[in-house]
């Protein structure tokens, strides 16, 4: 016998699946106004001072983060406006279910290989371990939209489960490898000097925010994934997830203005030696911080992170 409403209404109840993806939807609207906002900050201040493949990355993650948001919000009316009372169009995957993630997962891989290649240029191994787990996030990632679009079903999901936390898993391990390794590079640049280290104690204070943010999400996704598999309660932090992402590379891309203001000042002239770290951003720009006296050689600690902040 097929299955009625009303039975469908007992087995798959709205409120732990449709309700929570739709809270997540809400909450990534929130954050989407924030990538926007960061967009157009970054393209006015660095517009024709950036490389071009700065540019080009900043425009494909705005893009995949639209089309991420466009896709969630569209699945929704499909569920609950367009089939509105109809808990059998609960049963199968929407497409745009398929598209949101594959679109996460091109953020997240994005985002990933930029810090990843950032840590590389510096020295830390752990850059080339954050491109392989991102790697990884997105094999298993494509496996389990395949197997949704040629399998799906809202029964079939829990029997998929195993993806879901493996490739959170893999992209927990990327996020906190990324988060330790900028703080270590960066703590290894303090080199007692009071305005130097004022600008990297506000560079760490940002990494480890904008980290945990990121960290939060995605083991708050894979808890709920494993201890609620058959509710969609994992898509409230998990929708959000994309947008800190961009958000966080957005953010690390235009604090360079904030860091060269708070690093100009004047030189003082009684000193023994007035040290000045430029930190370009094209050949034609770049940023000085006049980190004052100093002995000399007191800048070689700068030296292990100039290339993150190089541009």
């Amino acid at each position: 016998m097929a299955p009625t409403s009303a039975n469908l209404l007992d087995v798959i109840p709205m409120a732990p699946t449709m309700g929570a993806c739709l809270i997540g939807v809400y909450l990534s609207c929130i954050f989407y106004g924030l990538t926007l906002l960061q967009t157009y900050q970054y393209f006015h201040r660095y517009w024709a001072r950036d490389k071009m493949y700065l540019y080009v990355l900043v425009t494909v993650l705005t893009v995949l983060d639209t089309v991420a948001t466009v896709a969630n919000m569209y699945s929704m009316w499909h569920y609950l406006i367009e089939n509105y009372g109809d808990p059998v169009t609960i049963l199968p995957v929407h497409w745009t279910i398929s598209l949101s993630l594959a679109a996460t997962l091109g953020i997240e891989f994005l985002v990933k290989s930029f810090y990843g290649y950032r840590l590389w240029i510096c020295g830390a191994l752990n850059g080339i371990h954050t491109i392989l787990f991102a790697l990884v996030t997105v094999g298993v990632g494509i496996a389990y939209i395949y197997l949704i679009a040629k399998n799906g079903s809202l029964f079939y999901l829990p029997k998929i489960t195993h993806l879901v936390v493996t490739a959170l898993v893999f992209s927990l391990g990327a996020d906190i490898l990324i988060a330790s390794s900028i703080t270590f590079l960066l703590m290894k640049g303090r080199n007692n000097t009071s305005q130097t280290d004022d600008i990297l104690r506000k560079l760490i204070t940002y990494t480890i925010n904008t980290g945990l943010l990121t960290v939060i999400c995605t083991l708050m996704t894979l808890i709920l994934a494993q201890a609620y598999s058959h509710t969609f309660y994992d898509t409230i932090f998990y929708f959000p997830l994309s947008k800190c992402y961009v958000n966080s590379a957005l953010a690390f891309l235009n604090t360079r203005d904030s860091l060269r203001a708070d690093g100009d000042m004047e030189p003082d002239h009684s000193a023994v030696q007035s040290s000045k770290l430029e930190i370009y951003h094209s050949s034609q720009d770049f940023t000085t911080f006049d980190i004052g006296r100093s002995k000399i050689g007191a800048i070689a600690p700068m030296n292990s992170i100039i290339p993150l902040l190089k541009f």
